[in-house]
Order: structure tokens, then C-alpha cells, then sequence
């Protein structure tokens, strides 16, 4: 038996400690394994200390059973069987982000509130007007401000090439110190609480986000060839394997059953509403249900894997724009200080140029707008797991949908105690919140709409007539929708609303997926560019306006910081600015830049166009 030593017990609290807690790999996937237990509200666990602090519901779990779950836990990871699922590692990768950015609001808000109160007190330092020093921090922060400087910088410094970033925010940073620059120290407070409420929100999300999905789903029970049970994680799964499912399982590839029957909800696995009563020989689908029953299956095809290349922010044209600004600027700011140099023979000016047109913030204005962005969604419930995202829904021209689970009801129930009918396929009701986003949709000038389902012509035609799409494709499989949306994309830019295993074709080649955590299936809620976390369809209208205004409201705010620079910078040749003011001036930038974008954590979707319709039965 494992060590799991008690700590320190209360009534909803407790403390544990074991030796295997101090192997920091294994402390995170405790982490991630200990939030998806029932009952549970809070969890920390410090490798430092090999220990774990668990805050939980009395009234939904005990002191008893979490520690029995943990001592499983440490026994499946002794083991080698990963509980840590795809999006673990955003999950882990968000917390450490919000405790660095606020390790840093903290820091830097501390830093601004002790020059505050010394120059109230002491006034500045006389080596805080040092003119060398001066010259050096102008130096200083026109290298690290001019992307083309700091190549040069990092080229002349080759013999510690992986320092030389290191090396300049090091030397910004003391200068700081040095200059007691109170409202750089502002600026970066800023900046990093923004970035810290940014991420507690994504971490939020991807917390509520795990917990939904189905517990150990990247392991399944086989049959060794000794015939003895065990686990093996999904990624091992081989074919001829032989997989044991029960009721409530949900099938990790398509296979064939050899033993037992069972009750089988297809919707996620075919794309069609429809409770099958399935024997020996039958096939089955990646994605199907178990209702009822126990079965063996073997192994056909090894589960679909979902790749996708994600962009990266730097890869945002809006992005490259302001790179390329930055370049040109940078030719031109050195030009401008060298005449002026010429004709005054005054170098501070010359610097104070230079300082002026410094582009750091039209980057600046990309990344905090984005982070409100994200903060926006949040406040919607609506979760964006790759910034770069918005560039695609800010362009959404098409989109397109699955019918069955998405644009209509998809629950199905049944057991093997109840009398069954084969033939008897339950009735499929359209949203009500369907007819709304469609109506948004096409106020909102978007008016190409496609539907692409498994289900048949009838059903399909039918849904597609009374929601008012057009383009219908009906009885595909999800190669099949994979390969219409390719070609629907070569001409639009598309997104791809889904809730099923037989939409992962189809929204790996959309420009950006959607699913809603609600009703989807789990790998679609691994996969998806987009998790809406309301049951309200309504909020995909909602997604792309937020995401329309909150784009060009970062275009105008990068065009704003270039105004500025460039405005200032040309004044600066008739008008003498030394290297601190300069500075300062160039600081005010970035500060209005981070206000300007708060702004968009305010935005509000426009919601005259919801008018609900009361449901129809799709025959």
C-alpha cells in the first residue's frame, strides 16, 4: 500500500503528504487527477514539501474516500498509466502564468509604491540625473525597444547568444533602479495584473472544462491473451485488441462485438439519432454510447487522431503588420536623430528622437488587446483556446453545422428492461435558440449557412427548410464532411459547429471549431478552437461579433500608438525633448495603449436579433 500520511484534518479540509509527491511531474498530474473527483472544491499540491491541501464538499464526498482515491491515483502513476489528459498541459501552463503574472504585478506594483513614497520622503537621487547614466538608459531601451538593434545586439554578442535576452531585461530593469523610474514600474504593474486576470479566467475554464470530461477516458479495459483484465491507455490500443464496455461507456475506436449485447446510442459516433439494440457481429463506431449492457469488442481501426497546425499570435497579420512598422520605423527614427545631430549638434535630442518613435507600444497594443479579448469571452462564457483565433472569427463569412446534438436535441436513454423497437427511432427537435442564431447570423451579413449531417436526405432537407440553410449535405460520413468544408474553405473562411466524433474531420479543416461543453462529446471539447460553457447557441453570434469589435478595436489601437510615435517623434526635430522626458512620453504611450484596450473587456454583443421560435419535430 502507498504512503499517504495525514497532516492535519478538518470538517470540508485536509492535508496529506507522501514521498512520491516530491517528483514535480508526478505533483502536477495529481493535481490535475485530484480536481476531477466528485466533491471536490480546491486543490494545491507543493512538490517542495510533498504535500497536497484538499478543500471539499462534506456533503458530496469524505475524508475516507478521497484518500482511497488518492492512494489509487499514485498507484495508477507507480504504474505508468497517465491520467493526464490533451489539455492538461494548457491547464498546468495557464496556473504557472497566473502565478508568475502576479508574482510580477506584485513586484512591480511594491517597486512603485516604495519610489512613491522615497521621493516624498528623500526626493531623488542626485545619480538619478547623471548625464552618462542618462545616456545609458537611453541606450539601453533603444536597443531593447528596436527589433533590427536587437538583432545587432544579439549578433555582436554570439558568444552568449541564449543570454543576450536575458542580459538586456536584466540591464532595463536595473536601470530602473537606477533612474527611479516610477512610472515605468506603473507601466509593467499594468501590464502583468492584466495579464494575471487574463489567465485566471483561462485557468477557470479549463478547471470547469476537465472536470466535464469523462473520468480515465484515456483508458479502457482489455482482455489479455491469459485472459486477464487490465487497464491500457487508449494510445496503446492495438488492432485485434479486445476492449470490455458497460453501461454509460463511451466506445475509443470502431471495432466489432464478439460477446454480450448491448442498448447503443450512435448520435456522436454516426451523426443520427437513433437507440440500436447491437449483437455479435455488429459493427460499432469511435463515439457511440453504451446504454445498457455489457460487451466485448475487437478492435477494427485505431482511434482517429486529431492534428491540426495552431498559429501562433506572431503569425496574426495584424501582427505582421506592426512588425514590419517596426522595422521601417527603425530606419527611419535612426535617420531623422542623425540630421537632427547634424544641424543642432545637441546628441540628448538626437536620443530623445530616437526614444520617441520606439515602436514597443504598437506590440504592446496586439497583446493587451488580445488578453482583454480573452477576458471578454470569459465574462460570456465563452472560452478561446488559441488567441490567434480571433484573426479567423473576426472574418467569418460561412458557417456551417452539424444537425443532430447541435442545431437539434440529441439526448437519447433507454435499457435493456424496457420493451424495444428497432425501427422506432426518437424524434428529433430542433433548439429552440437554433432559430435565433440563424436569424443573428444573417443580420450580422452572414448568409452563407450550411448544414452536414449523417442523418438522412428527409431529416436533413426538413431542418435545413424550416431554419432557412441552404446548402445541405446529408448521409455523410466524417471523411465526407471533412472533405466539404476543404473545399468550402478554398473560397470562404469557414467555421465548423459540431458536437460529435464525426465532426473532427469536418472542424480540423474549418478555420476555427466550435463546440458548447454542454452537449458535446468529449474529444470534440479536447479539439475545439472554441468551448461555449452556456447551453445557449445564441452564443456563436455572440463569439463573432465580440470578435469582429474587439479586433478592429485592436487595429485602432496600434494605429493610435503609431500616431503617436510619429507625431511626437517629428516634433522633437523643432522642439527639444531630452532622453528621460522622451522616455516618459513613450511610457505615457504604452500606458493609454493598456487603458485604451481595458475598453474591450466592456463590450457588449448587440442581441436585437434574438427572436426565439417555439420547437418543430423534424420528421
Amino acid at each position: 500500500m502507498l504512503a499517504v500520511e495525514e497532516v492535519h484534518v478538518l470538517p470540508g479540509r485536509m492535508r496529506l503528504k507522501s514521498p512520491q509527491l516530491y517528483d514535480k511531474k508526478i505533483a502536477e498530474t495529481m493535481h490535475i487527477a485530484i480536481e476531477k473527483l466528485i466533491g471536490v472544491k480546491y486543490s494545491r499540491v507543493n512538490y517542495y514539501t510533498s504535500s497536497v491541501l484538499i478543500v471539499y464538499d462534506i456533503e458530496k464526498t469524505d475524508q475516507v474516500s478521497i484518500q482511497e482515491e488518492i492512494k489509487d491515483i499514485l498507484k495508477n502513476i507507480k504504474e505508468g498509466k497517465s491520467l493526464v489528459l490533451t489539455q492538461n498541459k494548457t491547464y498546468l501552463s495557464a496556473i504557472q502564468n497566473q502565478k508568475k503574472a502576479r508574482n510580477r504585478f506584485l513586484f512591480y506594483g511594491s517597486l512603485y509604491v516604495l519610489f512613491k513614497v522615497k521621493n516624498a520622503l528623500f526626493g531623488v537621487f542626485p545619480i538619478s540625473r547623471h548625464i552618462r547614466l542618462l545616456i545609458t538608459a537611453s541606450v539601453i531601451t533603444t536597443v531593447e525597444g528596436y527589433p533590427a538593434l536587437k538583432r545587432f545586439f544579439k549578433h555582436i554578442s554570439n558568444k552568449a547568444p541564449r543570454l543576450s535576452d536575458v542580459l538586456l531585461r536584466i540591464t532595463a530593469i536595473s536601470l530602473i533602479f537606477l533612474r527611479e523610474d516610477g512610472m515605468g514600474c506603473l507601466l509593467l504593474s499594468f501590464r502583468y495584473i492584466n495579464d494575471y486576470l487574463r489567465y485566471a479566467t483561462e485557468v477557470e475554464y479549463l478547471r470547469i472544462l476537465h472536470q466535464s470530461i469523462v473520468e480515465n477516458m484515456d483508458l479502457v479495459t482489455i482482455e489479455t491473451l491469459q485472459g486477464e483484465k487490465m487497464l491500457m491507455p487508449i494510445a496503446d490500443l492495438r488492432v485485434g485488441e479486445k476492449i470490455h464496455l458497460q453501461k454509460g461507456d463511451i466506445l475509443p475506436t470502431d471495432g466489432v462485438i464478439i460477446e454480450g449485447k448491448a442498448l447503443i446510442d450512435g448520435i456522436y459516433g454516426t451523426g443520427q439519432l437513433s437507440i440500436l439494440e447491437m449483437m455479435p457481429q455488429d459493427q460499432v463506431h469511435e463515439g457511440m454510447r453504451v446504454l445498457d449492457g455489457d460487451i466485448i469488442i475487437e478492435v477494427t481501426n485505431l482511434p482517429h487522431k486529431m492534428e491540426r497546425a495552431y498559429h501562433a499570435v506572431e503569425e496574426m497579420r495584424i501582427y505582421q503588420k506592426v512588425t514590419n512598422y517596426q522595422e521601417g520605423i527603425g530606419s527611419f527614427s535612426i535617420v531623422l536623430a542623425f540630421i537632427n545631430y547634424l544641424v543642432t549638434g545637441n546628441l540628448l535630442n538626437a536620443l530623445g528622437i530616437v526614444l520617441l518613435l520606439c515602436p514597443t507600444a504598437s506590440e504592446l497594443a496586439v497583446h493587451t488587446g488580445m488578453n482583454s479579448y480573452l477576458h471578454l469571452l470569459g465574462k460570456h462564457k465563452i472560452f478561446l483556446k488559441r488567441p490567434a483565433a480571433i484573426e479567423k472569427a473576426a472574418y467569418i463569412n460561412h458557417v456551417a453545422f452539424d444537425k443532430t446534438g447541435t442545431l437539434s436535441q440529441g439526448k437519447a436513454e433507454a435499457t435493456m428492461d424496457t420493451e424495444f423497437y428497432p425501427n422506432d427511432v426518437p424524434k428529433d427537435l430542433i433548439r429552440e435558440d437554433a432559430y435565433a442564431l440563424i436569424n443573428a447570423l444573417k443580420k450580422q451579413g452572414i448568409t452563407r449557412l450550411s448544414l452536414l449531417t449523417g442523418d438522412t436526405a428527409s431529416k436533413a432537407n426538413y431542418a435545413g427548410e424550416v431554419l432557412g440553410i441552404d446548402n445541405i449535405y446529408s448521409e455523410c460520413s466524417r471523411e465526407e464532411k471533412g472533405k466539404i468544408i476543404g473545399e468550402l474553405k478554398t473560397t470562404d473562411e469557414i467555421m465548423m459547429v459540431g458536437d460529435g466524433v464525426n465532426d473532427l474531420e469536418a472542424m480540423r479543416y474549418a478555420d476555427i471549431s466550435v463546440g458548447l461543453v454542454s452537449s458535446s462529446c468529449d474529444k470534440v471539447k479536447l479539439y475545439s478552437d472554441c468551448i461555449i460553457f452556456e447551453d445557449d447557441l445564441y452564443k456563436v453570434a455572440d463569439f463573432i461579433q465580440l470578435s469582429q469589435r474587439s479586433y478592429r478595436a485592436i487595429e485602432q489601437h496600434t494605429n493610435f500608438s503609431k500616431m503617436y510615435n510619429i507625431t511626437l517623434g517629428i516634433l522633437a526635430v523643432f522642439i527639444p525633448f531630452n532622453p528621460y522626458t522622451a522616455k516618459s512620453l513613450n511610457t505615457i504611450n504604452s500606458l493609454l495603449v493598456l487603458l485604451l484596450s481595458k475598453r474591450i473587456e466592456y463590450f457588449n454583443p448587440k442581441r436585437e436579433y434574438k427572436l426565439l421560435h417555439e420547437g418543430e419535430v423534424l420528421g
